[in-house]
């Protein structure tokens, strides 16, 4: 993917949205406190382009048009920045930033990362929940949010010094489906879309990067993503997702991979 490509797929997506010009605010900055890599920024917005371009092309094919559109926007937006970070960062050549990226393994995790926030920010975009699903310090917002409906209890136990949830039936018990009304489809569409290129991402790229030693870690991290992507399909609550993320996903992301924190 060069720069004439990358020029290419967004003259691709503007004559999609012709006629429009309410784009969303670019979105690069990311709320864990992981340090971020310029190739791990890059990769990012790769990957989310690629995921809502499948959006525009599945819409466009169910002939959805409004979907599509705003798919078509989001994407081209993400390319706008993607420009912008190539023109910054002064990148001779795009796919090879991206192939190395992809067998970096602390790169690749970065990018995971990045793509699980997303997710929470779309999620929460999806159902107008008005607090940051990243901060994990919000984690008890949300549970008290819901304090005034019953939810499944989250059976804690701790694997090989990790932190994680058993599992039921191949999913960890979790919170009840969510009870919120969905404000925003379009932000639901883009965070389902983000867990099965995280999926992707994690099985086909990542889990084999990782140490022979770290297996029972790896495992537990592919339930966890698991099942956060089930989380997401059955619209389960919020806090469900954040347990997922801050309490499994993130910390073995980190330890496995070695990932830098900064310090805010």
């Amino acid at each position: 993917m060069n720069r004439n490509i990358v020029l290419g797929v967004l003259l691709t997506l503007f004559s999609i949205i012709i006629g429009s010009s309410n784009l969303l605010p670019n979105h690069l900055v990311y709320a864990h406190n992981f340090s971020i890599t310029d190739d791990s920024a890059l990769l990012t917005l790769i990957e989310q382009i690629k995921a809502e371009t499948e959006l525009v092309n599945e819409y466009f094919i169910a002939n959805n048009s409004i979907s599509a559109n705003e798919h078509a926007k989001n994407a081209a937006n993400l390319t706008n920045g993607l420009n912008d970070k190539l023109r910054q960062n002064r990148v001779a050549d795009i796919t090879q930033t991206y192939t190395n990226g992809l067998y970096n393994s602390t790169t690749l995790a970065i990018v995971v990362a990045n793509l699980v926030d997303e997710i929470l920010r779309n999620y929460s975009s999806a159902y107008g929940i008005t607090y940051d699903l990243t901060n994990m310090s919000n984690m008890m917002m949300a549970i008290m949010s819901n304090n005034n409906s019953s939810s499944s209890p989250i059976d804690m136990r701790n694997d090989a010094g990790n932190t994680t949830i058993s599992s039921h039936g191949g999913h960890a018990s979790m919170p009840e489906k969510n009870n919120a009304v969905l404000v925003n489809v379009y932000n639901y569409q883009t965070a389902q879309v983000l867990s099965n290129v995280v999926n992707k991402l994690f099985n086909d790229k990542l889990s084999v990067q990782a140490s022979v030693n770290e297996k029972v870690s790896i495992d537990n991290l592919e339930q966890s993503i698991k099942d956060l992507k089930y989380s997401i399909d059955n619209k389960l609550r919020a806090e469900g997702l954040m347990e997922i993320v801050h309490m499994r996903i993130h910390p073995v992301l980190q330890s496995v991979y070695d990932l830098k924190l900064i310090v805010r």
